[in-house]
């Protein structure tokens, strides 16, 4: 006889799930090498119980994009709420949460999310663009208190950022010099044209 998981189990054993693939996509460095059995490994499930509380790897992996980017969210949030300037802002968001090391998104590019997409079942697919920028960009647009023109552009730096961040083939000190430019740019850009 099957074993009877409460909701309550199943909601923290989902969130277990998650949270120990993100882990593995960032000890991994990427998607591509981790697979159910790791997953599982990871969290101490049989094989048989992760398609009890997801369809697919896929399935799981969207799961762990669209935690990663409610938190980004939450984060946004926060930043909005504090009394600062709008350079200050954009100071804030790019070191503490775009640049922060524990983003699971440095590990999945553009390449990654469309062939997910292409994996998962068509309900999904209307979410696509919230992935690959569209809601991140509106939470910036929010923040900065910037156009959308505006937002896209500070978006488009970010991505800068992150390819200089994820740059092994320059020194730390030149990485880091390159990147405190680049933000600092940006924070000027955004207090330029932020209305607030």
């Amino acid at each position: 006889m099957p074993k009877i998981i409460s909701d309550y189990e199943r909601v923290r054993t989902q969130e277990a799930i998650v949270k120990h693939t993100k882990q593995l996509i960032i000890a991994k460095k990427g998607v591509k090498d981790v697979t159910v059995d790791d997953i599982v490994g990871s969290v101490g499930l049989a094989k048989g119980s992760f398609y009890s509380y997801f369809k697919s790897k896929e399935e799981c992996l969207y799961q762990v994009i669209e935690t990663a980017l409610e938190d980004v969210y939450k984060q946004v949030a926060l930043i909005k709420k504090e009394n600062l300037s709008t350079k200050e802002k954009a100071i804030k968001f790019v070191r503490e949460v775009y640049l922060a090391e524990d983003r699971v998104a440095y590990y999945f590019n553009t390449t990654d999310i469309e062939a997910l997409f292409r994996k998962l079942p068509s309900e999904y697919s209307e979410m696509e663009q919230n992935f690959i920028g569209t809601g991140l960009i509106e939470n910036i647009m929010g923040l900065m208190d910037i156009s959308r023109i505006q937002a896209e552009t500070f978006y488009t730096i970010l991505e800068c950022i992150e390819l200089t961040s994820a740059n092994n083939t320059i020194s730390k000190q030149a990485k880091e010099e390159a990147l405190n430019v680049l933000v600092q740019s940006l924070a000027e850009y955004a207090g330029k044209h932020s209305t607030a």
